[in-house]
């Protein structure tokens, strides 16, 4: 199976998009802080 150089290219842009999108969806969560109910944990 062969595919094209611009094939390519396109396939690893739409998986460094991925990339990009669980890197942004990580760093929302590590900037979360734990809560209960509301309530900051401070543990």
């Amino acid at each position: 199976m062969d595919i094209d150089k611009l094939e390519f290219i396109n396939w690893m842009q739409r998986v460094m998009q991925r990339f990009d999108m669980i890197t942004e969806l990580l760093r929302e969560k590590q900037l979360q802080k734990p809560t209960i109910e509301g309530d900051e944990l401070l543990d």
